[in-house]
């Protein structure tokens, strides 16, 4: 789970080193689903889900404009309509819509199938060797 200062406000939170403008940091939160955070209020104060932690998070990366991000296991904790929110986030959030964002290589760790089936190749492992990595992007449920 992401961590997050309770006592700090949305803003310190954000950007710790404070180099965005409050439009930057608007403008990530709205890309994140989270428009409604006063930047000036503790972030305590508003009570966020497990969920709105993680969207939080990814608010923070839209702000430093990545080329990669290795996620592992983001989505484990989310139930399946939050499943297919963050699974809508990450792929629109980062897009170069405004100019700020560029190419984007994501590397995650997952059991999910569902995050499986949004990735353009999959690498499977077992036992720290890859076991498989199917064709053309398509994905079938794992053997066990």
């Amino acid at each position: 789970r992401p961590v997050l200062f309770s006592d700090a406000t949305v803003r310190e939170n954000l950007d710790p080193r404070n180099r965005h403008t409050d439009e930057a940091m608007k403008r990530a939160l709205r890309r994140t689903g989270l428009a409604d955070l006063n930047l000036d209020q503790p972030i305590g104060a508003h009570g966020l889900t497990s969920a709105s932690t993680i969207f939080f998070s990814l608010a923070r990366l839209v702000l430093l404009s990545p080329r990669m991000l290795l996620l592992d296991e983001p989505s484990s904790s989310l139930s399946r309509p939050e499943l297919a929110a963050f699974t809508e986030t990450l792929s629109s959030a980062f897009d170069d819509a405004d100019g700020v964002g560029g190419p984007l290589t994501i590397v995650e760790t997952s059991h999910s199938v569902e995050r499986e089936r949004q990735a353009d190749r999959v690498v499977r492992l077992a036992d720290g060797a890859v076991v498989s990595t199917p064709p053309g992007g398509a994905v079938d449920p794992p053997s066990r």
